[in-house]
């Protein structure tokens, strides 16, 4: 089980791992010592803001994996804060671990994004920005790993 859309409502994503609203406009996941693995896409993120700490996200994918974006998480609108953690094992052909749509914004704080492939399982794909999104340096934290590439 897990959250395929986020639209700041309180849910649970599995057992054990709450999802909670911060405020009116972000909701919270709080992993820390927790994994959560899914089949498929964990998060699409269609407006509003998800911030997740710590933890482990682990072997999303996109349903159509030879055309598909976003193998774990797909920021389409939102934003995504991401404080920590690890996300991989993602395999999409456009972002196996996170793909960011123009109007989606991704901040990286200490985290790894890594271990995410293409269609093909193989070639490394982490993150995927959609033309005209921008990565700025304060979006970026010393502390944080991972590749890039550009839709």
């Amino acid at each position: 089980e897990h959250v395929t859309r986020i639209q700041n409502k309180k849910q649970s994503v599995a057992p054990n791992i709450p999802v909670t609203n911060c405020d009116s406009d972000t909701v919270c996941l709080d992993l820390r010592g927790k994994t959560l693995a899914a089949n498929s896409r964990a998060f699409d993120i269609t407006k509003g803001t998800l911030n997740i700490y710590s933890g482990n996200i682990v072997g999303g994918q996109t349903t159509n994996s030879a055309s598909g974006q976003a193998g774990n998480i797909h920021v389409y609108n939102g934003t995504l804060n991401v404080y920590g953690g690890t996300i991989t094992g993602g395999q999409a052909a456009k972002g196996g671990g996170i793909y960011v749509s123009k109007n989606g914004k991704l901040t990286i704080t200490g985290g790894t994004v890594t271990g995410n492939t293409g269609a093909d399982g193989q070639t490394p794909n982490n993150i995927c920005l959609a033309e005209g999104v921008k990565l700025t340096p304060d979006q970026l934290d010393q502390n944080s790993r991972f590749g890039i590439t550009m839709d």
